[in-house]
């Protein structure tokens, strides 16, 4: 199995992706692979757990249980957010005309994959 820097970097050179980054719920930026050095991954990763914790109240209100993904969509990209584990969540920033459906794909069929690795 490959490691967690494999995995991500992986994903990262998928078509419109702009970045992806593990975030630990305390806010923080565990693991970034992007190309764009202009990416603040850190205040990224603050963002992404403040707005999961928005979605996790929601759903608790709706009884809808464990959040499993969010897809913020935005006129100059989206960001796709999956919850890796307990601790940790996988985001992936894309570009507008990223393949969406396709990724949304591989980032389920990675999660397992990082939540074994992230123990």
């Amino acid at each position: 199995m490959a490691d967690v820097k494999e995995i991500i970097e992986k994903l990262s050179k998928e078509s419109g992706v702009k970045a992806v980054i593990i975030v630990s719920n305390e806010g923080f930026a565990i693991s970034v692979a992007s190309e764009d050095s202009k990416i603040d991954a850190d205040a990224i990763a603050a963002v992404v757990m403040m707005g999961e914790k928005a979605l996790k109240s929601i759903g608790e209100e709706l009884s809808l249980n464990d959040l499993k993904m969010a897809s913020y969509e935005y006129e100059k990209g989206t960001i796709l957010v999956r919850r890796i584990n307990p601790d940790a969540m996988l985001a992936v920033l894309t570009e507008p005309k990223a393949p969406i459906g396709s990724l949304r794909f591989l980032t389920k069929r990675r999660i397992e994959d990082l939540a074994k690795l992230l123990q």
